[in-house]
């Protein structure tokens, strides 16, 4: 019936009038008997089984039917229509006479039977076949024009108006083939709607009602037209009331299920999930395609009619929710708000999360996608792809590619045309006719031709198959699921504004990570980018705030903001279907971005609150705006408009989206305040910013702020931050405290980071924590000032602070150190022992586990034995030994001997080298007898076997258990334990120490310690046990344990008292022989630490033997070693007799530095002179005249006595500091020389030796060694020279202050040194530069320094190195290093012949002062600048000269009038000066200018009141023109300021129009244009009665100049153009008029 339904349009006609009578009659016959037939169900029902299977089509085959004939009504007298209105009029008649059947049907049908249902879920599958069909065939039909000619014909006979017959082939609105899709979409809707709005049976199952909303809208779009569009909303608002809210009232699951349905519909390709497994299809009313379906594994097709139906529908529900208002409550239109409530829900708050779920998979997929499938995914269908980019042989047919058409020549032959032969070209057209033709009957029979011209192998069709189906995959995926689901998105936010802005944080990141996504699917399929693009865009519309104009460059703004550092990270997170989520990775913004500063503006524009989710959908820009180190242009307000929306945060205003963000919020704050940056912001300050974001309600309701939301605070961008974080965080959380006590009391983390920045360096840092801990503890913020004592901690403050111990960050981890002492000191006795305990287990467990010795127990044959021996399983010892032995291959040569068997296989034989067994007949015999049938009867281990031919292992070897492998992060735990020990001795920690807990923390670290096999940790450890011993082992007691143990362990390398150890584990102690060694290096200097506390006369041998043992290990080739024996010995130097034999003890000590044998010896000796020189008192140098004797040693002695006198003169400088300062002047002689040596480890003694001495000079150091090393440098010797320059390279060691001073005359002094004739000295000279390069802070200097070198070397470069400074963006200040590369280029620029490079020069040079941290930093540099400076400000090009007046103004500005007392009088001087010419008048006064102006408006009105204005009437003609000048240039600068000016100055403009010197004149009508132009408006009644004077006066120069005034004032007033002039008058008018914008 189904099949006939669709067979011609006399069936159609029938079937349904039958279906509906049968129902009918069965109906009737059942009243009358008062019962249902036996055996009898209803001819159109739900099939109940089908139902549950999920099938498309669950219902009779009665009710398919009616569906196929509902899809195409046919009418008998469609046909035979002859005018429009008998058309039309069948029209109806064909709807009327199916819906009718339907309401029918519906009418007589039991309840049971869910007729409505049934009809209504065979509608729908019947719609979506034929929609599906028709677009398979359309993409066929495409592919040639015969094919499209065939499948909608054209009727050629046509007049301008086709018959409006549904039934013929013509083409227009109501041809079936152009619009209808094979089905009737207007008969498809009446049929629904009559099914959802029956009276007498309504729609029970609420997938049918998903099916039929998506009906109701079948053949239209989300463009329908507004007539349309409103017929539609009207029809839905009825079908809500009526229908769905009454079902979703009785059905709580009917919401989930209908957005679920819809988002499918709208956006997947496939409707459902596959069937169930075991579904065979079987089922009495099952039609043939039903079987087809149910047993494949795909599921139903969603038709692009169905696809736009969906999202016609969603266009509909969307503008119902829209009109929906949540906060109107009116009692009396409840029921009258439930249709647009449902529609709300619907479309806002559960198809968002199915679609966004859905965009959130398919992104994934799309990720997933490699190369190669998108190379697959291009390649042609039916031919086999090949990885390698090179497709195979076979065709789309499977054969042969076809050859392309060859043109055939004719003969030529006669003909008319003038040399054009219609001949060939129509035999050409006639061959090309004939091959398509070809082409076209070989596609016909391309499954039977394929085989036959180019075979496959079975492996390529398996492939091709395959290749197919992936095909078909990567197709669903990239050309329907993704620009199907971006559409939907589009569409829901399209159908209402309200609705796009609500669903804006759902939609947000998943729609920027389709816009952003640098995929290979995305990056050959551009149209999913520009889907992406064109969604985003339709999401920023729906900022109902910004105008929509903007949106484009609010969705450019966000995909920059996820994409500025090289694209965005994708992350598509599973949660189920509505918890699937897109995370993307906000950067920087590049530097400009225009389209951020649009977005910015805009929300700042604004002047309000943006929504919360219109804030939540940009706040990535904004974020993005306030990372990274650089000012975007255009976005300083983005810290502004972060501010202003903290207010929504809590109060009235509160925003759970805007609240949601208050982590990102304060994370966007804590980035800004990690740059330098943040200090140009002022209102609001950053630390203003990050304190609002923690704005909460005074009462809440549950914690105020839960632990993620304060975790930035105490994170790594917080309190464990740079500077400027840790102060803001600090005072935020002092805020929080302040409002909400019991929070930070709960939580112990707070706590903890407050307590660990109270011991910060920085003063700062410090006190914002202390204020913060006063706050938290109840007190006022006020205590903290001063040195207010702290409360002690909880005493669970070890725990949190036992990580930061090894912090990164240096000061971090110090603090922590710091921190971890005073606690201890605060919480004694007990408690202190159980923190310390967790120090050294913390040390013990990041401890390697050492190498070990076993010694494995054996015979004594096995030990005798020369070879090895494998001692025997277990399980073999219970067996009788095997008497027969395999074999073993020695390599020794061996004696000829007869062969014997073995039964051992070939691969065996390999191994062991035994003969392999010919198998012939009687040996296989003979092998079966002796191993038995099964060949399980004998197995060999082969593990066992293997193993007795490894290397020996005899009874008298130890086997080596291998030690664990250490790394870098558990040395950086192990020295931050050693660094918090080492803070007890501290005295502001406070910590008491007894002897228990002295023997553990000694025994500790001589145990773990100073045995450890890294160095650092060694020295570390060793320092630690110095200072504990130094700091608590004064007592008799500590002092009678320790010393024998320390002599004990100074003898045997090992602790000999376990009870040292007795709370630690022991099972990690090394006891190799290289720890003992270390041990014994180590506690030398422990044991000199105990001897501080040995009493002088009783214990006098003992510290005589210590201080013998010290200088014996002073010899310790390892430089820390000596470094704390030398701390040891200087402490000791005046204890017992030691100051009875300082002379001998020196004297071995200069004997060994000088003349010793090894580099450790001497280097030992040098610190033993430093450590008795600094113990005994500075006077023991000239006492006992140490530094005659290393001077003569450096001056004149061999390599090694030269090397180890610079030795000791480096250590004395250290360990002196500046006391050692006037020696240096005594030996610097020597250092030069030695300089010079020609031994390379005597100059690398004397660089490292100058280079430390310099890094201790003072400024009085400084100002002494610099006058003589300069004067090295002046010597003709290249030797002296070279060495002068090492010398002053190293000066890049001196202290920043020190620095500062002597760099501006050690720079140029090296560049002086590249013009140097001798090779070596440039070499030198470059060296040293980039020594001074290598301490330069400055990061963006640092990058260009390899430029300004170039130019320093070469003065090619000059320009280059200038354009590189210029272009250069400075986010950090200019340190002083940097300024001494930057100087002399600069210089040389300035006094360089093209105008380009003074202009540049000029320019670097005047803004230079304004980006150094101190001003006073340049003012060395001012007697280099100065004078070039002054050079180019009388240069003639006017360019160079205005710029050389506003560099001035700007020196002057930034460094005072003070710091140049003679430049006003020098330009002063060259006015008025007659020499000059008329262009250096012009460059004085231009400077005068700006230097006046950067002084202030005060003193300009005095100067030219009382020192320029009275020189008009000089009787210098050049004086005279001087002060005009200066009249010229000042009213461009001062600019309304000069309006006091005007009454003063406009006498000397009118004399000067009168003057006898022509200079004078047009420089005075020059003047007075630039008066007119820049004031003319604003002060036309000071300026006018002037002019109307000058009309009237004698003198006929005053009255062409007033008049000539006069006009230029009448023509600004009446906005006429001023006439042509001179280039400069023009240039100085159009200063005037920017200054009056001023």
């Amino acid at each position: 019936a189904t099949n006939a339904a669709g067979g011609g349009v006399l069936l159609n006609y029938v079937l349904h009038r039958i279906v509906a009578l049968h129902c009918k009659t069965t109906s009737k016959q059942s009243e009358n008997e008062g019962r249902a037939s036996k055996g009898e169900q209803p001819l159109v029902r739900i099939v109940e089984k089908r139902l549950e299977e999920n099938h498309s089509r669950p219902c009779s085959a009665a009710a398919r039917t009616l569906a196929v004939c509902a899809a195409n009504p046919h009418h008998p007298q469609s046909t035979i229509a002859t005018t429009p209105q008998s058309s039309y009029r069948s029209v109806s008649v064909r709807y009327s006479s199916v819906h009718d059947s339907l309401k029918t049907v519906v009418t007589y049908s039991p309840v049971v039977a869910k007729a409505p249902d049934a009809i209504i879920f065979a509608l729908f599958a019947e719609v979506n076949d034929l929609a599906q069909k028709d677009d398979e065939a359309r993409v066929l039909a495409n592919e040639t024009r015969d094919a499209r000619e065939r499948y909608e014909p054209i009727d050629e006979t046509f007049n301008k108006l086709p018959s409006v017959s549904c039934g013929g082939n013509h083409r227009g609105k109501l041809s079936q083939t152009a619009s209808h899709r094979n089905y009737d979409p207007a008969s498809v809707r009446r049929a629904t709607n009559a099914l959802l709005q029956s009276s007498s049976a309504r729609v029970t199952n609420g997938e049918a009602l998903g099916r039929a909303l998506v009906l109701s809208h079948a053949g239209t779009t989300q463009r329908a037209n507004r007539k349309q569009r409103v017929a539609l909303v009207g029809c839905m608002l009825d079908t809500l009331k009526d229908t769905v809210v009454p079902f979703a009232e009785k059905d709580s699951e009917l919401l989930d299920g209908l957005a679920r349905f819809l988002a499918l519909c709208a956006a997947a390709s496939r409707l459902e999930p596959p069937p169930k497994k075991g579904d065979d299809g079987k089922n009495e009313d099952a039609g043939p395609q039903d079987k087809k379906e149910g047993s494949g594994n795909n599921a139903p097709i969603v038709s692009p009619s169905i696809h736009e139906a969906t999202t016609s529908l969603l266009n509909t529900l969307g503008g119902i929710a829209g009109s929906f208002d949540a906060e109107y409550d009116d009692a009396d239109e409840e029921e009258e708000q439930k249709p647009y409530a449902f529609a709300f829900e619907l479309c806002i708050k559960k198809i968002p999360q199915y679609l966004v779920s859905r965009l959130a998979d398919v992104l994934k997929s799309a990720e997933a996608m490699t190369e190669e499938d998108m190379k697959l995914f291009l390649s042609p269908k039916g031919v086999l792809f090949s990885p390698g980019g090179v497709n195979g042989g076979a065709s789309a047919n499977g054969g042969t590619a076809p050859k392309p058409v060859e043109k055939k020549k004719a003969k030529k032959k006669g003909g008319k045309g003038g040399g054009f032969n219609a001949f060939e070209d129509e035999e050409w057209e006639r061959q090309v006719k004939k091959d398509l033709a070809k082409k076209k009957k070989a596609q016909e029979k391309v499954t039977k031709s394929a085989e036959q011209e180019v075979p496959l192998t079975p492996a390529e069709k398996e492939l091709l198959a395959t290749q197919t189906l992936r095909r078909e995959e990567l197709a669903q995926v990239l050309d329907v699921d993704v620009p199907r689901t971006l559409a939907s998105i589009r569409c829901l936010c399209l159908s209402d504004i309200e609705v796009g802005n609500a669903t804006l944080p759902v939609f947000g990141m998943g729609v920027v990570a389709a816009a952003v996504s640098q995929c290979a699917a995305f990056s050959a399929k551009n149209t999913l980018r520009k889907d992406g693009l064109e969604t985003l865009v339709t999401l920023a519309s729906c900022v109902y705030e910004i105008d929509e104009t903007h949106a484009p460059a609010l969705a450019r703004a966000l995909i920059i903001s996820f994409q500025g550092s090289g694209g965005g990270t994708i992350k598509a997170q599973e949660g189920g279907d509505n918890n699937s989520k897109v995370e993307l990775k906000v950067s920087a913004l590049p530097s400009p971005c225009a389209s951020a500063a649009v977005s910015i503006f805009e929300m700042d524009d604004y002047g309000d609150c943006l929504s919360g989710n219109s804030f939540g959908f940009l706040f990535p820009i904004l974020r993005a705006a306030l990372m990274g180190p650089r000012n975007i242009p255009g976005c300083d307000a983005a810290l502004t408009v972060l501010e202003r929306h903290t207010s929504m945060l809590a109060g009235d205003e509160v925003d759970q989206e805007v609240k949601s963000l208050r982590k990102e919020m304060a994370m966007a704050v804590l980035e800004l305040l990690s740059h330098d940056r943040c200090q140009t912001f002022a209102n609001p300050r950053p630390y203003e910013a990050l304190i609002a974001c923690y704005l909460t309600d005074d009462v809440a309701k549950g914690p105020a702020l839960s632990a993620s939301e304060i975790a930035p605070l105490l994170g790594e961008r917080g309190a464990l931050g740079c500077e400027n974080a840790r102060v803001a965080s600090m005072d935020t959380l002092a805020a929080i405290a302040e409002h909400h006590p019991k929070l930070v009391k709960v939580n112990p983390l707070i706590e903890n980071r407050i307590w660990l920045n109270c011991h910060a360096t920085k003063d700062r840092i410090k006190n914002a924590a202390r204020r913060a801990w006063f706050v938290a503890r109840g007190y006022d913020a006020e205590d903290a000032e001063g040195d207010t004592p702290l409360d002690p901690p909880s005493k669970m403050y070890a725990v949190p602070l036992l990580p930061l111990l090894s912090h990164e960050d240096d000061t971090i981890a110090r603090a922590a150190s710091a921190s971890m002492a005073s606690a201890l000191g605060m919480h004694p006795g007990e408690s202190a022992k159980k923190n310390i305990v967790k120090l050294c287990n913390t040390f013990i467990s990041s401890f390697p586990a050492p190498e070990e010795d076993e010694q494995p127990k054996s015979s004594p044959a096995a030990a005798s034995s020369p070879f090895p021996v494998q001692p025997l399983p277990a399980a073999a010892t219970k067996k009788k030994p095997v008497k027969k032995k395999v074999p073993f291959d020695t390599g020794l040569p061996k004696k000829t001997k007869t062969k014997k068997t073995s039964h051992v296989t070939g691969s065996m034989a390999k191994i062991t080298g035994a003969p392999t067994i010919k198998k012939t007949k009687a040996t296989k015999k003979l092998l079966a007898k002796s191993l038995g049938a099964p060949k399980k009867e004998r197995t060999l281990d082969n593990d066992l076997l293997m193993s007795q031919f490894k290397a020996p292992s005899s009874s008298t070897e130890k086997k080596k258990v291998p030690a664990e492998e250490d790394s870098e992060g558990k040395v950086a735990v192990r020295l931050g334990v050693l660094r918090a020990i080492s803070s007890l001795k501290e005295p502001s920690a406070n910590v008491t120490l007894d002897l228990p807990l002295l023997k553990i923390l000694l025994g500790f670290l001589m145990a773990f310690g100073l045995g450890d096999g890294n160095e650092g940790v060694r020295n570390a450890s060793r320092n630690a046990a110095r200072d504990i011993v130094a700091a608590y082992g004064s007592s008799d007691d500590a002092i009678a344990f320790f010393l024998p143990q320390f002599e004990m362990v100074l003898n045997t390398g090992r602790i000999t008292d376990v009870t040292m150890l007795d709370p630690l584990p022991t099972e990690k102690v090394p006891k190799t022989i290289a720890a003992s060694d270390c041990r014994k290096e180590g506690v030398v200097v422990s044991l000199g630490s105990i001897a501080l506390h040995l009493k002088n006369d009783v214990d006098e041998d003992k510290i005589d033997g210590i201080i013998d043992m010290l200088l014996n290990a002073l010899k310790t080739p390892s430089e820390d070693v000596q470094s704390s024996v030398a701390l040891c010995l200087s402490k000791l130097m005046k204890k017992g007799r030691t100051q009875k034999r300082i002379e001998t003890l020196l004297n071995d000590l200069m004997n060994e530095c000088i003349n010793g044998s090894s580099l450790a010896s001497i280097r030992g000796a040098a610190y033993g002179i430093s450590a008795a020189v600094k113990g005994s008192g500075i006077a023991s140098l000239k006492k006992y005249e140490v530094v005659k004797r290393l001077e003569e040693a450096c001056t004149s002695g061999t390599p090694n006595s030269k090397e180890g006198s610079l030795f000791c003169i480096e250590l004395l400088s250290s360990r002196l500091g500046i006391l050692f300062e006037p020696y240096v002047i005594v030996l610097l002689p020597a250092l030069l020389k030695a300089f010079s040596d020609s031994n390379d480890y005597v100059r690398t003694a004397a660089d490292r030796t100058v280079g430390l001495i310099m890094g201790n000079l003072s400024g009085h150091g400084v100002k002494l060694v610099m006058p003589a090393v300069l004067n090295a440098f002046a010597e003709p010797e290249w030797r002296t020279k070279q060495a002068s320059i090492h010398m002053l390279g190293s000066m890049s060691h001196c202290a920043p202050k020190q620095l500062a001073k002597c760099l501006p005359q050690v720079v140029p002094k090296l560049t002086e040194a590249f013009s140097d004739t001798h090779p070596k000295v440039k070499n030198s000279a470059e060296e040293a530069l980039e020594e001074i390069c290598k301490v330069i802070k400055n990061p963006e200097i640092s990058s260009i320094s390899p430029t300004l070198l170039r130019a320093l070397t070469d003065a090619s470069g000059t320009l280059q190195a200038l354009e590189a400074l210029i272009s250069t963006e400075f986010v950090h200040a200019i340190d002083a290093p940097s300024l001494s590369i930057i100087i002399p280029v600069v210089h040389r620029g300035l006094r360089d012949r093209a105008a380009t490079t003074k202009r540049y020069a000029a320019l670097i040079s005047g803004n230079i002062c304004t980006m150094v941290n101190d001003p006073r930093d340049f003012v060395p540099y001012l007697p280099i600048l100065l004078p070039d400076l002054k050079s180019t400000l009388l240069d003639p090009i006017p360019d160079v000269r205005s710029i050389s007046a506003k560099s001035l103004g700007s020196l002057t500005r930034g460094l005072g009038e003070a710091t140049f007392p003679d430049l006003r009088s020098w330009l002063v001087d060259t006015l008025r000066s007659e020499g000059g010419s008329s262009v250096e008048r012009s460059g004085a006064a231009q400077g005068l200018v700006e230097l006046l102006v950067a002084g202030g408006a005060q003193l300009t009105e005095n100067v030219m009141i009382n020192e320029i204005l009275p020189l008009k009437s000089h009787p210098k003609p050049g004086t005279r023109e001087g002060v005009l000048w200066v009249l010229t240039f000042l009213p461009s600068v001062l600019g309304q300021a000069y309006s006091s000016l005007i009454d003063e100055s406009l006498p000397a403009l009118l004399s000067g129009l009168a003057d006898d010197s022509e200079t004078v004149r047009d420089v005075a009508l020059r003047a007075g244009r630039v008066l007119v132009r820049s004031h003319g408006k604003a002060h036309k009644d000071k300026i006018l009665p002037s002019l109307e004077e000058g009309l009237s006066h004698e003198d006929y120069r005053i009255r062409v100049a007033s008049l000539t005034l006069l006009g230029d004032l009448l023509g600004m007033l009446g906005g006429t153009k001023v006439g042509k002039a001179n280039t400069d008058t023009q240039d100085d008018i159009r200063q005037a008029e920017r200054a009056q914008a001023q």
